[in-house]
């Protein structure tokens, strides 16, 4: 199901304040820093069930060993997801409307993570997320009728939150493979309930 924003809101979206806020999980410590660059394969969930919205993040983290095998991870995290949602409405005064929209979701996440590690080269994590989204959309509503179409723009700030499980798999001394689940919801949009989703994520980090 589309969104139909009615207020114009924004975060601030300054490279500065994107590259600050990644590095900010990045300053050197007694922990091993790394960046991991994923994919995101989205399904939506609950109300939003069939609007699937793929996309890529970029982490910046922070591991610190705790007792025996068990580490505590601090993630800052931006990723993007989008998709193109395309609905017909039912009759309304005896005429049907298509509505398309080309959806995106920039998203800037917390993540505090705690770990275990299985061997030296697998490890198994999971924790909560906490974060702030920024939704854009381009929407065109056309009357069946005769063809007659309004389009407009559109951009929403919500809140999420969720929860993940994951695994690594060490290759080299600098490079690995991470792979994992994670369950988001977003707070209310203006009209309608907000997003939720669940999606498998698939990178590669490199610590340093």
């Amino acid at each position: 199901m589309p969104i139909v924003p009615q207020a114009m809101r924004t975060l601030y979206r300054q490279p500065l304040f994107l590259f600050a806020f990644l590095c900010s999980f990045a300053i050197h410590s007694n922990g091993q820093e790394y960046i991991k660059a994923s994919y995101i394969d989205s399904e939506g969930t609950g109300w939003w069930k069939g609007l699937d919205m793929n996309g890529f993040s970029i982490t910046a983290g922070k591991r610190e060993s705790l007792k025996g095998k068990s580490f505590l991870d601090f993630q800052g995290v931006f990723s993007y997801q989008g998709a193109d949602a395309s609905l017909t409405t039912p009759s309304i005064g005896g005429s049907t409307y298509t509505y398309t929209a080309d959806l995106s979701a920039f998203n800037f996440t917390f993540q505090p993570i705690v770990g275990y590690n299985i061997t030296e080269k697998i490890s198994v994590y999971a924790g909560p997320s906490l974060g702030a989204s920024l939704w854009t959309s381009n929407e065109t509503v056309t009357r069946n009728s005769d063809g007659a179409s309004v389009t407009a723009f559109g951009a929403e700030a919500t809140w999420h939150w969720g929860y993940g499980v994951g695994s690594t798999i060490k290759l080299s001394e600098n490079w690995g493979l991470d792979f994992g689940w994670k369950h988001v919801e977003h707070s209310d949009f203006e009209l309608f309930p907000g997003y939720e989703n669940e999606y498998w994520h698939f990178g590669v980090y490199m610590e340093f």
